[in-house]
């Protein structure tokens, strides 16, 4: 059955059990806006299940827990960047200095390192090549970077690395963006069609723990799928995959892979955290990742993962002991905090269908 072509019943059901569900979640998160961080605890309350996995681990990536797959390992070692061939404003990317804390006093100008760190993985991803086969790494992917026509997240910033930085929105919280925004597509002639998967990188100017989620990472996971089903010319599916790449303090990122079961529970799965001192190593673990194939939709949209199948004994079997952290209490005569957050429900325009558009450029 090709689920890009049909309806049933079934995935209406899903979808309208999804909708709900990404809209609870959204509203709970707007009225919790001073909370940096979710625990497992605070996170199965919210219905989202959050599981650890290995990248490196095979079984792990030939499996259907797996979403999107990454080029094999060891497939990047005979990529190389040719200076010679980078622009002259574009090869201080390729220098990747030590770490300077932001409260280093010998600064004049606090260093974003999350900004930094997305250059140096851009510049690689743009300008690794091999010789034999010749061929370029950018070439390799089917995902094309979403600009401001077909951006799917109306309201919201997408904001690239070359830009000044922007806080998103009026909020106690660490600032936090998207660097990139990505869907992979079919082409057909000149057509290009958008498919459900979505990627993003996403960068947090604060630092993270593994066993919780940040607010700015599991806000934008929920609003790309929210996003999604309520976006003209993808009725046909319930399935929406998403893949972070979240980048965050000191220079450290992990890799998160998401979407909703059919029981309505938010699974997402989080790699360890990677810490970028480690650059050769690290960067082709994320390029690799960035590169990924995202999984066929006929073959998932129904599967149910078991390991999410967990009750509350199991979550706090593993709960990291740190409470959720609420950065400032709110005062009592403040405004309604739901203003202040990004991650309320916000109107799709009907814009006909939005997944097909003429082809341009990848990032």
């Amino acid at each position: 059955m090709n689920t890009m072509g049909a309806t049933s019943p079934q995935r209406d059901e899903l979808r309208a059990k999804y909708q709900a569900a990404a809209e609870s979640i959204l509203q709970r998160l707007s009225l919790q806006f001073t909370i940096k961080a979710f625990n497992s605890l605070d996170l199965f309350d919210l219905g989202v299940d959050l599981l650890l996995f290995n990248p490196f681990d095979e079984d792990f990536l030939a499996s259907k827990k797996c979403l999107f797959r990454p080029l094999p390992q060891g497939f990047l070692a005979d990529y190389f960047v040719d200076s010679s061939k980078v622009l002259d404003g574009a090869c201080k990317r390729l220098q990747f200095p030590d770490y300077w804390p932001p409260s280093d006093p010998t600064r004049l100008v606090p260093v974003d390192p999350t900004r930094e760190v997305y250059s140096y993985l851009k510049i690689h991803y743009r300008c690794m090549e091999r010789k034999r086969p010749k061929g370029h790494l950018k070439d390799l992917s089917k995902w094309d970077s979403i600009g401001s026509v077909t951006n799917p997240f109306p309201k919201l910033p997408v904001v690239d690395a070359d830009y000044s930085y922007e806080r998103p929105y009026p909020s106690p919280l660490p600032f936090w963006d998207y660097l990139l925004v990505m869907q992979p597509s079919t082409e057909k002639g000149d057509t290009v069609t958008a498919m459900p998967p979505i990627q993003l990188i996403i960068s947090n100017n604060t630092t993270a723990e593994e066993n919780e989620l940040l607010h700015g990472e599991l806000g934008p996971i929920v609003q790309a799928v929210h996003t999604r089903l309520n976006q003209p010319g993808f009725e046909k599916t319930s399935f929406f995959p998403v893949q972070v790449l979240s980048l965050f303090e000191p220079r450290h990122g992990r890799i998160l892979q998401a979407r909703f079961q059919p029981s309505g529970r938010l699974v997402v799965r989080a790699s360890n955290i990677w810490s970028f001192e480690d650059k050769r190593n690290v960067i082709d673990l994320f390029l690799r990742f960035w590169v990924s194939e995202p999984c066929d939709a006929e073959d998932y949209e129904f599967s149910v993962d078991e390991d999410s199948l967990r009750d509350l004994s199991q979550v706090l079997s593993v709960l990291s002991p740190r409470p959720a952290v609420d950065l400032f209490k709110a005062e009592e005569d403040s405004s309604s905090p739901g203003s202040l957050s990004p991650f309320l429900p916000v109107p799709i325009p009907s814009l006909g269908k939005e997944n097909v558009h003429p082809r341009s450029g990848k990032e």
